[in-house]
């Protein structure tokens, strides 16, 4: 945290981390100021289509990562940055591990997660399923109108789905086989 710039870990919603003085023979508790919030909204995307452009600019200490956001492609929503702050967003996590974000917002954005963008997670704004975005190299974000939404960011991996799918299929056919052999024991056993 003190000698290098720590990118990943501030748009990561990492606060503190631990290491070992080899010189006073103990652990250190070492806090970033810099971190961010786990979820925060931003009016301003810079597109880099070359990942090595993004990691140099997140590197870049003028890179403020809670007044833009960089993508790979453009932006999916029109934005008009104004150097104000476009709006907040209030995360809570759910019994079940789902985050549910509350924003309110006066122009459109990116509302911006502190969460890897991995296949299988899952966002709907107001009810309506929404597109996440891969963002600032290995976070995600969502494209947000303006206004007072709620959205809620799951895990639905198609894994799952396909192998609840195939057990409900493979139960069923072994129910139906269970089911003829039973006729069939009774037919021969009837008089």
């Amino acid at each position: 945290y003190e000698h290098i710039n720590p990118f990943p870990l501030r748009v990561m919603n990492v606060h503190t981390a631990t290491r070992l003085n080899p010189a006073q023979g103990r652990i250190e508790v070492l806090t970033n100021q810099l971190a961010v919030p786990r979820t925060w909204v931003v009016d301003q995307a810079e597109v880099h289509t070359n990942e090595s452009k993004i990691l140099d600019r997140l590197k870049d200490r003028t890179f403020d990562p809670q007044r833009a956001v960089l993508l790979g492609s453009p932006p999916a929503i029109s934005l008009d940055a104004t150097g104000t702050s476009p709006g907040t967003a209030t995360t809570r996590r759910l019994t079940d591990g789902t985050l549910e974000i509350q924003t309110q917002t006066n122009r459109s954005g990116y509302l911006v997660l502190s969460e890897l963008f991995y296949p299988g997670w899952q966002a709907s704004l107001d009810g309506k399923h929404v597109q996440l975005e891969r963002a600032n190299h290995l976070i995600t974000a969502m494209a947000l109108p303006a206004g007072a939404h709620r959205i809620l960011y799951y895990y639905e991996p198609l894994s799952f789905k396909l192998g609840a799918g195939c057990t409900v299929l493979v139960c069923m056919i072994a129910l139906g086989f269970m089911v003829t052999i039973w006729r069939s024991r009774r037919r021969k056993s009837a008089p």
